[in-house]
C-alpha cells in the first residue's frame, strides 16, 4: 500500500476501480467531521447510478443544537445499503460505565442486525463499511463481520473507513489496501 493517500471524488473513484481486478480494497481516513460519511453516501449513489450493486453499512450520525447555540451529536444511526433500513445504532454514553471506557453506547440488537447485512454484503459489486473503530480492530467486538468479510478478499471492491489513530493499525491487517482521503469537493 501506498503512504500516500488518494483525495478523489467518489465518481473519479469508480473509474479508478473499474478496470481494477476483484478483492480492491480502499481505507478512508480522516478527523472527525472531514466529511468521510458523506462522500460514503455520494459514493453509494455514484455506483447505484452506474448500475452497481451496493451493500454495506453507514454510520449517519444525528446532531441536535443546544440551547448556546452549538451543534451536538445526539446519536448515531446504522444504515444498510443493500435494504435501505435504517436503525439506532449508539448513544452517547457514561465511558466510566461503559465497557471498553467507550464515549458511545452500542445497541446489540443493531450491532448483530449489521453483522448480519455485512455477512450477506460480498456478493455486492461494492461494499462499504462505515465504519470500523477500535470496538472492531481492537476488542473484536462491535460489527465483528466487517473485519473478516475484509480479510477473506470476497468483495469486488470495498472501501471502509478507519479513523486516524487506527490506520497503522488497519494498514497493517490490509496491506493490500490503498490509502483514500477526502477530497474537497461538491
Amino acid at each position: 500500500m501506498s503512504g500516500q493517500a488518494m483525495a478523489l471524488a467518489p465518481q473519479a473513484l469508480l473509474e479508478r476501480i473499474a478496470g481494477l481486478p476483484a478483492g480492491w480494497l480502499g481505507i478512508l481516513s480522516g478527523e472527525r467531521g472531514a466529511g468521510k460519511s458523506t462522500w460514503c453516501a455520494a459514493l453509494a449513489r455514484a455506483a447505484r447510478e452506474r448500475g452497481l450493486r451496493v451493500a454495506g453499512l453507514l454510520s449517519p450520525a444525528v446532531f441536535g443544537e443546544r440551547p448556546e447555540g452549538d451543534r451536538v451529536k445526539l446519536r448515531i444511526d446504522l444504515l444498510d445499503l443493500a435494504s435501505g433500513q435504517r436503525r439506532l445504532l449508539a448513544i452517547p454514553s457514561d465511558a466510566s460505565r461503559e465497557r471498553h471506557g467507550m464515549r458511545w453506547h452500542f445497541e446489540e440488537e443493531t450491532l448483530a442486525w449489521g453483522n448480519e447485512a455485512l455477512a450477506a454484503a460480498g456478493e455486492a459489486d461494492l461494499v462499504l463499511i462505515d465504519e470500523l473503530g477500535p470496538l472492531e480492530l481492537t476488542h473484536g467486538r462491535g460489527l465483528s463481520a466487517g473485519p473478516a468479510l475484509l480479510d477473506g478478499g470476497r468483495c469486488r471492491a470495498a472501501v471502509v473507513v478507519i479513523r486516524p489513530e487506527l490506520l497503522e493499525q488497519a494498514r497493517a491487517r490490509w496491506s493490500r489496501a490503498e490509502l483514500l482521503a477526502v477530497p474537497a469537493w461538491e
